[in-house]
C-alpha cells in the first residue's frame, strides 16, 4: 500500500496491490453506504489492483479499480475511472459515475436519491470456462455485450428482473 498526500481527488491517493481481497457479506451494509456517502467529496483516490477477488463468498478473479472524487456544479461526484473483473474465460470492464446531491449530505434524504450510472462491457472468450456444467456444449464459444444503465440510489440498490 502506498499513500500520497496530493491526488486527482484533493483527498489524497492510495494505491493498494494485493494478492488477495475478501469482502464478505455485511449486515450493516447501508451504514457503510451512508457513512462513503457522507463524505464523498473527501475521499481519496483509489488504484486498486487485487489478483482474486471475492465477494459474499463468491470469486470474480482478478479485480482493478482506478477511481477519484470531483465536482460537478456544487454536487460531488465519484468517478469510477476504470473497472476490470478478469476471469480465465472472461473480461469485465466498466466505468461510472455516483452522485450524492448536496441536500441529502444536508440531511434531506427523503428528497435527494444518490444518482449512479455505469457502462459496461463484458467479453467471453470461452464460455465453458466460466460455467462448467455447459462446458460440453459451450467450449470456445465467445461473446461480447456491452450497456449503460442508470438510476436512482447506490450502486449496491441496482435490481434487476432479467435473469441470464
Amino acid at each position: 500500500m502506498q499513500w500520497r498526500a496530493e491526488g486527482q481527488s484533493g483527498s489524497g491517493a492510495m494505491r493498494l496491490r494485493l494478492s488477495r481481497l475478501n469482502v464478505p457479506d455485511a449486515s450493516d451494509e447501508h451504514n457503510v453506504v451512508d457513512a462513503i456517502a457522507d463524505s464523498i467529496d473527501s475521499l481519496p483516490s483509489i488504484d486498486l489492483v487485487a489478483e482474486q477477488f471475492t465477494l459474499r463468498g463468491h470469486d470474480f478473479g482478478k479485480l482493478e479499480v482506478v477511481a477519484h472524487s470531483s465536482k460537478s456544479g456544487n454536487e460531488p461526484v465519484w468517478t469510477l475511472e476504470r473497472l476490470l473483473i478478469e476471469q480465465p474465460g472472461a473480461t469485465l470492464t466498466g466505468s461510472g459515475t455516483w452522485r450524492v446531491p448536496r441536500r441529502l449530505r444536508d440531511g434531506d434524504a427523503a428528497n435527494a436519491p444518490r444518482r449512479t450510472a455505469l457502462t459496461f462491457a463484458i467479453d467471453i472468450r470461452d464460455a465453458g470456462a466460466r460455467w462448467s456444467a455447459w462446458a460440453c456444449r459451450t467450449r470456445c464459444a465467445t461473446a461480447r455485450a456491452s450497456s449503460k444503465a442508470a438510476w436512482c440510489g447506490a450502486a449496491r440498490r441496482c435490481r434487476s428482473t432479467t435473469r441470464l
